[in-house]
């Protein structure tokens, strides 16, 4: 149970500060799922999904950038406040930060491999991309004509 401790010199009370830490920890919670959802559109190569996962990681960034000003002022009074809570209350209080340490570092560790399984498949593509291109020079000069830069048109195989 959460023992509301208002000081006069402080403008955070614990009740204060538990709303912040679970308002905080349910937006990381949040992330985490569209995280886990993002992951398996980065794998089955699904950009229409991947972009509307992004922007739905946008409103939850934008929610934590909204709870700054609460988050900073907690944190500026976070030493004042641990001392006045309960056993019970730093214990939580504890808890719930370790937590959302737990869910921020999983979500960045996430977004790394996301991006290294990205940039793979990029280098497979221009892998790819280059290897036709090259295979198009060498048949063009194979059939001693200058290769197509984009392939052979319609109008080519009329004539």
């Amino acid at each position: 149970m959460i023992e509301t401790q208002q000081n006069s010199d402080s403008n955070v009370d614990s009740e204060t500060l538990f709303k912040v830490f679970h308002n905080q920890a349910e937006a990381l919670g949040r992330m985490k799922q569209l995280v886990h959802r993002q992951r398996h559109a980065v794998v089955q190569d699904n950009p229409e999904a991947l972009l509307n996962l992004l922007k739905q990681r946008q409103v939850v960034v934008e929610a934590l950038v909204g709870m700054g000003g609460e988050i900073k002022r907690v944190r500026e009074q976070w030493e004042h406040e641990r001392d006045s809570l309960s056993p019970q209350d730093r214990a939580q209080a504890a808890c719930l930060i370790k937590e959302m340490a737990k869910s921020f570092e999983e979500i960045m560790e996430a977004d790394a491999q996301d991006v290294r399984m990205l940039v793979a498949k990029k280098q497979l593509i221009s892998n790819a991309l280059h290897a036709t291109h090259a295979t198009a020079h060498a048949v063009s000069a194979y059939a001693g004509r200058p290769p197509q830069s984009r392939g052979v048109s319609r109008l080519d195989e009329a004539s």
